[in-house]
């Protein structure tokens, strides 16, 4: 008898293109990927009153959490690569939401902070990501809140350490073992 994927086995039988579809479906990659499309359209509409991507979000979010902090840093804290964060600052900066400097020590460093007017629209744009978790989060009681909170952050650990695990034995860079260091 075979077991969804989402439970780890896939059963020995061959299946057919579309059976496998399905056992995609059923997997939790493939879960929690649609649930945050389904996150981040949501946070996408609500976000277009104020004009703002989910990704300039996150950024003037995480802005809120830790100001004065080097690109670098923004970018590992909301998973951007280093060409994306730019584009990502220039249109913040345009908007005069937040503001650069360069460090006199290494002028390849700049840091990023929030500007009066941009710490102000953050506080009102981070609302949205809250409404949105609370609605997802109605569904469940209190207890389930707590056990889902806690079987996510065991896989985000397993896979963080997996992740250092396969950097260190091939000894490549990867900013999933950046992230954790931050977390």
């Amino acid at each position: 008898m075979a077991v969804s994927r989402f439970l780890g086995k896939m059963g020995e039988k061959k299946v057919t293109g579309k059976e496998r579809f399905e056992q995609l479906k059923d997997s939790l990659g493939y879960r929690v990927n649609y649930l945050a499309k389904l996150m981040r359209g949501e946070l996408e509409f609500r976000l277009q009153p104020f004009g703002l991507s989910s990704t300039q979000w996150a950024v003037l979010v995480a802005l809120l959490q830790e100001d004065m902090i080097s690109q670098r840093d923004v970018a590992l804290r909301v998973s951007l690569d280093n060409a994306t964060m730019t584009r990502v600052l220039d249109v913040l900066e345009a908007r005069d939401f937040i503001s650069r400097t360069r460090i006199d020590d290494d002028r390849r460093v700049q840091l990023i902070a929030l500007s009066d007017q941009g710490r102000k629209f953050a506080l009102e744009a981070a609302n949205c990501g809250e409404a949105i978790n609370d609605s997802a989060l109605e569904v469940l009681s209190a207890d389930e809140r707590i056990n889902l909170q806690a079987i996510i952050d065991r896989l985000t650990r397993r896979l963080e350490a997996l992740a250092v695990e396969r950097n260190n034995n091939n000894g490549t860079h990867d900013q999933t073992r950046d992230r954790a260091q931050i977390r």
